[in-house]
């Protein structure tokens, strides 16, 4: 972020297939704790769906709201991860950067983001992934 991590910080899930998802209950971790998505949430067919720490603080940077907001974990800026597991414990998607875990050297500066290149291709590697992008909601 450019501010404040915890009113600031906010992730994008993207579902590229043509159906509706419920992903009530799928577990995100990090390097340092694990957050639950709350009961009740779908995602719609080819969308983005905003989770953000802060809805205020979200909306202050961008000018619109996040679908979700009170995420806890709190994103390091080095050697950090995201798990996406689904209500089974399975494992759906993982991004690292930081040097987190070998190859996985992506990074992202101050006020920008890590952004998979093509939201229709996930090969579980860092080639996925664009660091350094400007930050742009989905949604907004």
């Amino acid at each position: 972020t450019k501010g404040t991590d915890s009113k600031e910080e906010w992730i994008e899930l993207y579902n590229p297939t043509n159906s509706i998802v419920d992903i009530s209950g799928y577990i995100i971790t990090d390097n340092h704790g694990t957050w639950t998505v709350p009961n009740e949430t779908v995602m719609q067919a080819v969308s983005y769906l905003t989770i953000a720490r802060n809805a205020t603080g979200f909306y202050e940077l961008y000018g619109c709201s996040p679908d979700i907001d009170g995420l806890t974990l709190s994103l390091s800026n080095k050697k950090d991860m995201l798990s996406l597991k689904n209500s089974a414990g399975a494992e759906t998607d993982f991004v690292a950067w930081g040097s987190y875990t070998e190859n996985w050297d992506i990074s992202a500066k101050e006020d920008k983001t890590i952004k998979r290149k093509n939201p229709n291709q996930d090969t579980d590697s860092p080639d996925d992934w664009l660091s350094n992008q400007a930050p742009e909601p989905a949604n907004c």
